[in-house]
């Protein structure tokens, strides 16, 4: 069986038809595969519960321009991970290409949005 499993210990269990179950994980969530009997016993991975020091300090020591330029990397893999024919859908209508996903493309501008 395949699950998710949040960082609050609820799991998700997705069904055998279920397909790009990824692009649905929960930004604290993370994917196991586990056997019926044995899904109660897994506990949320000790990653998934944050921090065990404050990462303000650290904050604090960078600069403006280190921090933009982080974040602007990361945009930069976001979009590297854009194919064309997601653009082209997406200009297109998606109505017009029945079954095209365009998950990485859905990625890389709510993350704009956010910023």
């Amino acid at each position: 069986v395949i699950f998710e499993m949040k960082s609050t210990g609820e799991k998700v269990i997705f069904r055998d038809t279920d397909t790009c179950v990824i692009t649905t994980l929960g930004h604290n969530g993370r994917l196991f595969a586990a056997s019926k009997d044995s899904i109660e016993q897994m506990k949320p991975l000790q990653c998934q519960e944050g921090p065990n020091t404050s990462s303000f300090n650290d904050l604090e020591i960078m600069s403006s321009r280190e921090i933009a330029l982080q974040m602007t990397l990361y945009d930069f893999e976001l979009f590297y991970c854009v194919y064309e024919s997601e653009l082209i859908v997406s200009i297109f209508k998606k109505e017009n290409f029945p079954g095209k996903i365009i998950v990485n493309l859905n990625c890389f501008v709510e993350r704009f949005n956010e910023v």
